[in-house]
Protein backbone atom coordinates (compact mmCIF):
# COMPACT_ATOMS: atom_id res chain seq x y z
CA UNK A 1 0.00 0.00 0.00
CA UNK A 2 1.50 3.30 -0.79
CA UNK A 3 1.36 5.42 1.94
CA UNK A 4 0.47 9.59 1.02
CA UNK A 5 2.96 12.17 1.41
CA UNK A 6 3.30 14.16 4.64
CA UNK A 7 1.36 17.54 3.33
CA UNK A 8 -1.11 15.47 1.90
CA UNK A 9 -1.04 13.56 5.66
CA UNK A 10 -1.36 16.69 7.28
CA UNK A 11 -4.20 18.26 5.57
CA UNK A 12 -5.88 15.07 5.96
CA UNK A 13 -5.55 14.91 9.17
CA UNK A 14 -6.79 18.34 9.79
CA UNK A 15 -10.01 17.40 7.99
CA UNK A 16 -11.12 14.39 10.07
CA UNK A 17 -9.31 15.36 13.09
CA UNK A 18 -12.49 15.52 16.09
CA UNK A 19 -11.57 17.08 19.55
CA UNK A 20 -11.21 13.77 20.81
CA UNK A 21 -8.02 13.00 19.24
CA UNK A 22 -4.64 14.12 20.29
CA UNK A 23 -4.21 17.84 19.58
CA UNK A 24 -0.68 17.38 17.28
CA UNK A 25 -0.41 15.28 13.99
CA UNK A 26 2.58 13.62 15.49
CA UNK A 27 0.89 12.19 18.37
CA UNK A 28 -2.56 11.20 16.24
CA UNK A 29 -0.13 9.61 13.94
CA UNK A 30 1.31 7.60 17.04
CA UNK A 31 -1.65 5.46 17.41
CA UNK A 32 -1.80 3.32 14.69
CA UNK A 33 -6.10 2.83 13.96
CA UNK A 34 -6.12 6.80 14.14
CA UNK A 35 -2.83 6.87 11.64
CA UNK A 36 -5.10 4.61 9.17
CA UNK A 37 -8.01 6.70 9.34
CA UNK A 38 -5.72 9.72 8.34
CA UNK A 39 -4.21 7.44 5.46
CA UNK A 40 -7.45 6.31 4.45
CA UNK A 41 -8.42 10.25 4.50
CA UNK A 42 -5.37 11.35 2.55
CA UNK A 43 -6.22 8.48 -0.26
CA UNK A 44 -9.67 9.53 -0.79
CA UNK A 45 -8.68 13.38 -0.64
CA UNK A 46 -5.75 12.21 -3.99
CA UNK A 47 -8.47 10.58 -5.70
CA UNK A 48 -10.75 12.79 -5.64
CA UNK A 49 -7.94 15.36 -7.09
CA UNK A 50 -6.28 13.35 -9.85
CA UNK A 51 -10.40 12.94 -10.88
CA UNK A 52 -10.94 15.31 -14.09
CA UNK A 53 -13.65 17.63 -14.32
CA UNK A 54 -16.22 15.37 -16.50
CA UNK A 55 -15.63 12.65 -13.95
CA UNK A 56 -16.71 14.88 -10.54
CA UNK A 57 -19.82 16.13 -12.86
CA UNK A 58 -20.72 12.61 -13.42
CA UNK A 59 -20.08 11.56 -9.78
CA UNK A 60 -21.88 14.65 -8.54
CA UNK A 61 -25.45 14.15 -7.24
CA UNK A 62 -28.34 15.26 -9.93
CA UNK A 63 -30.88 17.77 -8.24
CA UNK A 64 -34.12 15.74 -7.07
CA UNK A 65 -32.15 12.34 -7.47
CA UNK A 66 -32.70 10.49 -4.08
CA UNK A 67 -34.59 13.13 -2.66
CA UNK A 68 -37.81 13.36 -1.54
CA UNK A 69 -40.05 16.01 -3.57
CA UNK A 70 -39.73 18.62 -0.44
CA UNK A 71 -35.80 18.57 -0.45
CA UNK A 72 -35.67 18.62 -4.48
CA UNK A 73 -37.92 21.48 -4.78
CA UNK A 74 -35.69 23.41 -2.55
CA UNK A 75 -38.15 24.16 0.31
CA UNK A 76 -36.71 24.41 3.99
CA UNK A 77 -37.95 21.45 4.89
CA UNK A 78 -38.48 17.79 4.13
CA UNK A 79 -41.44 15.73 3.44
CA UNK A 80 -41.35 12.43 4.28
CA UNK A 81 -42.06 10.29 0.70
CA UNK A 82 -44.63 8.38 1.61
CA UNK A 83 -47.44 9.73 3.75
CA UNK A 84 -50.40 7.41 3.01
CA UNK A 85 -50.47 4.88 6.06
CA UNK A 86 -51.39 1.14 5.25
CA UNK A 87 -54.46 0.72 5.14
CA UNK A 88 -56.24 -2.09 6.36
CA UNK A 89 -56.89 -3.93 3.64
CA UNK A 90 -53.83 -4.54 3.16
CA UNK A 91 -52.93 -7.57 1.31
CA UNK A 92 -49.98 -10.05 2.45
CA UNK A 93 -48.29 -11.46 -1.05
CA UNK A 94 -46.44 -14.45 0.94
CA UNK A 95 -49.19 -15.53 2.56
CA UNK A 96 -51.09 -15.62 -0.30
CA UNK A 97 -47.97 -17.43 -2.24
CA UNK A 98 -47.78 -19.86 0.45
CA UNK A 99 -51.90 -20.96 -0.42
CA UNK A 100 -53.14 -20.41 3.15
CA UNK A 101 -56.51 -19.34 3.12
CA UNK A 102 -58.61 -16.84 5.96
CA UNK A 103 -61.58 -18.98 5.99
Amino acid sequence: MNTPAEPLLRRAWALCRTRRWPATYEATMADPLRAKLVAACATGIAQKARQTPAAAQRAAPRPGALMSPAKASGRGHTAPLFTQPLAPGFIDNKRRASGERED
